[in-house]
């Protein structure tokens, strides 16, 4: 008896056993919790590949590629070019205009600024923006043309 009575009393200069347990059980957890949501951020996070500036500098082009992917080893016949995302962006105010998902970062060389007469931006072109999303960046531009 007097060995299953020593088991449950505290132990010379410390807390019982469950408490230490408690205590580096929550520990745990709360790593566990902060490595997932790190991982999670970097798993999503973008890094910025190029910027393509239209010739009234007006408008960007950003293109930026998932940090996974540069971690990731690329598959034959890829060139080794990324996956990510395009913006179109009005430099005066910062506001994005137009976002899509691009296949492949590199094709933001493929991208078009088309002028008018005045040399103001009238539209955009790529082969990879469709022609709803032509006439919407379309309509910006003349809306920011009228301002002037």
């Amino acid at each position: 008896m007097d060995g299953i009575s020593q088991d449950r009393k505290p132990q010379e200069g410390g807390e019982p056993p469950m408490r230490k347990q408690k205590g580096c059980l929550l520990f745990l957890i709360l790593l566990s919790a902060v490595l997932i949501i790190s991982v999670c951020q970097l798993y999503c996070l973008k890094l910025h590949y190029k910027t393509v500036t239209s010739p009234c500098g007006k408008y960007r082009a950003e293109a930026y590629y998932y940090f996974r992917e540069s971690i990731m080893p690329m598959m034959p016949g890829s060139g080794g070019d990324k996956s990510g995302r395009l913006y179109i962006v009005r430099n005066k105010d910062n506001r994005r205009l137009f976002q899509m998902e691009l296949p492949m970062v590199s094709f933001i060389y493929n991208i078009c600024f088309i002028q008018d007469s005045k040399g103001n931006t009238k539209t955009i072109y790529a082969p990879f923006i469709s022609d709803e999303d032509e006439e919407a960046f379309r309509k910006c531009c003349e809306e920011d043309n009228k301002l002037e």
